[in-house]
């Protein structure tokens, strides 16, 4: 009878840790609001030595930063020839294509459904044109809409909503 209950306990205490067993890698984030935490960013995380760019901000890829942890990232968003690049400044140093680097996202958070992530967009393109590569690209499933009378929701209660990817621009 003894051995019983502990293994009925150990169950649930087992079932209670492992639905909240992480936010963003920790147990302790999962009951923060989203302001209230802090993320690894990287600027202009899209450049970077393994995507071979010239001069680049960045030495691992955006896959590779996200599996090492990064969860903010800040992308320069330019129009040309109809198609929208991430590069800085200049595509002479090498550039990506937007929707490659948030398939990168739509692939992570699909496989990873404990994690928040955040975009933050330095915008030279047309709203209209961004607006049809989030929705081409699939996360706009996830792209969480702040509403000022209800604040920020814990990321717990995102991941719940499986909105879990925040995106700020400055259009």
């Amino acid at each position: 009878m003894r051995t019983s209950l502990y293994l009925i306990f150990i169950r649930f205490l087992y079932a209670s840790v492992s639905l909240y067993a992480q936010c963003n890698g920790h147990e302790s984030l999962c009951f923060k609001s989203y302001n209230e935490v802090a993320y690894l960013t990287t600027h202009n995380a899209y450049s970077s030595f393994e995507d071979g760019f010239d001069l680049p901000n960045q030495n691992l890829n955006i896959t590779s930063q996200l599996n090492q942890g990064v969860r903010a990232f800040m992308l320069d968003v330019y129009s040309e020839d109809n198609e929208l690049l991430l590069y800085h400044s200049t595509s002479a140093l090498g550039s990506s294509l937007l929707l490659d680097v948030l398939d990168e996202f739509k692939t992570f958070v699909d496989a990873h459904p404990n994690e928040v992530l955040t975009l933050i967009l330095e915008d030279y393109s047309l709203i209209s044109d961004l607006s049809d590569a989030i929705a081409s690209s699939g996360i706009l499933e996830h792209l969480f809409v702040y509403d000022e009378q209800n604040g920020w929701p814990t990321l717990q209660e995102m991941i719940d909503l499986n909105k879990r990817i925040v995106l700020f621009s400055d259009q």
